[in-house]
């Protein structure tokens, strides 16, 4: 099986941005396939595939360079609909969830109110994420 140490400088640069082209390459055909079939539908065969792809990755590595690095690009495949997921998801579930909202809004609070609980929950969730993220698992401990 491949080492990553065995690519050349190259070879690695295409590995880290093969599943953003393969995100970029599937989402041409997004809109028909969700007009056709449904987002759950196409979300879900997106995921199988960038799922398939991945159990796919030790075999392809164990191939060399070309076949990992199509593997990645499939892989991506995933990534193509996750923002109009997220919008869809937003637009359709989100007024469910808008009680607490619009309470505050007639509040003396005001609207603005909403502004400041959502950015204080973001600055804490950017916070605990930065306290506890760390780019290696070498950068524990210290």
């Amino acid at each position: 099986m491949s080492n990553y140490n065995d690519y050349t400088p190259l070879q690695r640069n295409l590995l880290f941005s093969a599943t953003a082209i393969g995100g970029l390459l599937s989402s041409a055909p997004l809109s028909h396939f969700i007009d056709k079939h449904t987002l759950r539908t196409t979300f879900t065969a997106y995921c199988v595939i960038s799922t398939i792809a991945t159990l796919l990755i030790p075999l392809s590595a164990s191939l060399g360079f070309t076949a990992l690095f199509l593997v990645f690009i499939i892989q991506g495949v995933g990534f193509a609909p996750l923002l109009p997921m997220a919008s869809w998801v937003t637009n359709e579930w989100a007024p469910l969830a808008m009680f607490v909202s619009s309470q505050l809004c007639v509040s003396e609070l005001g609207w603005s109110s909403v502004y400041y609980i959502q950015g204080g929950v973001a600055v804490a969730v950017v916070a605990l994420f930065y306290a506890t993220f760390r780019d290696s698992p070498r950068d524990f401990g210290g």
